[in-house]
């Protein structure tokens, strides 16, 4: 962990611990051994949000990349291993960028799909939510943003408002 990495981590750490209901930031949880930890139970036969998620986005993928354009850049808030994503992507998708603040895990997710999918060009990006942040210009025009799976249930205090607006103003008009 870097100097600062490490600081923000203490500090972060201590005003958890020092609220009444004591906590730890989710974010914490998810360097490169919690990130394949956590992926590993999302692949259990009875973790039912994965099967779910994988069902709906079997059924809708076709719908949802027949309403866009061609030349389009899929970008993924958590995107961990992108096994949903995978679901979607297809030769109208030029560009992905997965989000997440797991760094080393998604570039090896990105190295993987880059084998799947070698024309596709993927950025893997850091992100932590809980800061203010800016979608990549690695992009094309038309920008589609999908914030899979259960961690919009890490924010607290309404916080989930003030992310979505910032995510709203980071993609541009005309973007999903």
């Amino acid at each position: 962990m870097k100097k600062k990495d490490r600081k923000i981590f203490l500090r972060e750490l201590k005003i958890g611990l020092s609220q009444k209901q004591k906590v730890i930031p989710s974010k914490f949880h998810y360097d490169l051994l919690g990130s394949q930890y956590f992926e590993k139970i999302t692949k259990q036969k009875d973790y039912y949000p994965t099967i779910k998620e994988k069902e709906i986005l079997k059924v809708i993928s076709k719908k949802i990349n027949s309403i866009f354009d061609e030349d389009l850049t899929f970008i993924e808030l958590g995107s961990g291993s992108a096994d949903k994503t995978r679901i979607l992507l297809n030769k109208r998708v030029k560009f992905y960028i997965p989000l997440d603040i797991s760094f080393d895990f998604i570039v090896k997710t990105s190295k993987k799909l880059k084998k799947k999918f070698p024309k596709l060009k993927i950025k893997p990006t850091k992100i932590d939510y809980s800061k203010s942040f800016r979608i990549p210009k690695f992009t094309t025009q038309r920008k589609i943003c999908f914030f899979l799976g259960s961690s919009i249930g890490n924010f607290h205090n309404n916080e989930e408002k003030k992310f979505l607006k910032t995510l709203k103003k980071s993609l541009g008009k005309n973007n999903y």
